[in-house]
């Protein structure tokens, strides 16, 4: 009896190239923010290796040690002093070549944060807390239905436009009438209404046995 071979499964060279793609890139991003907090200026990156004095040792008696040096703890270097100390030990046409495109992008990264994460939060958690008392909600009216079939592709674009939604009436609302903070609140929660009631049609039309065809 000739024995059956098992093909092995071809690796999906695509699939391990994007992964390495993305890897890289949080790596890049993450280390030029390191370096964007370490050097303040594109000068600080490119200055020459201060010469370090000699040390300079002084030996004292038992009796005779100051007072200032036994009362002055012993100070550690920050981690950031490190960093910088190891960097600052590279040649200074090497950090020219290296470190500067990647100061350049850890700030400009570094100040898109400031300027976009507060926002992105505040709306992050405005929209998040209704879209789980939505799901709470469905899950309560039809508690049989597994959460995936609750989520399907229709619920899911209805979910999305009700975020997109909340995040473009709140600062309208709230630039228009800034004294009606309950106009707001009723506009949310009509939307919420309106997505939930949505939503229940979806899942109603998708229990509907189907009709047998007649012959």
């Amino acid at each position: 009896m000739k024995r059956l071979k098992l093909k092995k499964p071809e690796k999906n060279t695509k699939y391990y190239l994007k992964k390495a793609a993305v890897s890289a890139v949080g790596v890049v991003a993450a280390t030029s923010m390191l370096i964007g907090g370490v050097f303040s200026s594109p000068k600080d990156v490119t200055a020459p290796l201060p010469d370090t004095p000699p040390a300079i040792m002084e030996v004292y008696e038992a009796d005779t040690v100051p007072d200032d040096e036994e009362s002055s703890p012993v100070r550690r270097k920050s981690l950031k002093q490190r960093v910088r100390e190891k960097l600052l030990a590279w040649p200074q046409w090497l950090r020219a070549i290296l470190l500067l495109p990647l100061w350049g992008l850890g700030t400009v990264l570094s100040l898109l944060l400031r300027t976009f994460l507060p926002g992105f939060l505040k709306w992050l958690l405005g929209a998040l807390f209704p879209l789980l008392l939505l799901l709470a909600g469905l899950k309560l009216l039809f508690p049989e239905i597994p959460l995936s079939k609750l989520l399907c592709r229709k619920n899911r674009i209805a979910l999305a436009i009700l975020a997109v939604l909340l995040f473009i009436t709140s600062p309208i609302l709230e630039h228009f009438y800034p004294d009606k903070t309950y106009l707001a609140f009723c506009v949310k929660l009509g939307l919420l209404a309106l997505t939930f009631l949505i939503a229940c049609v979806q899942i109603l039309i998708k229990r509907r046995p189907e009709e047998p065809e007649k012959a």
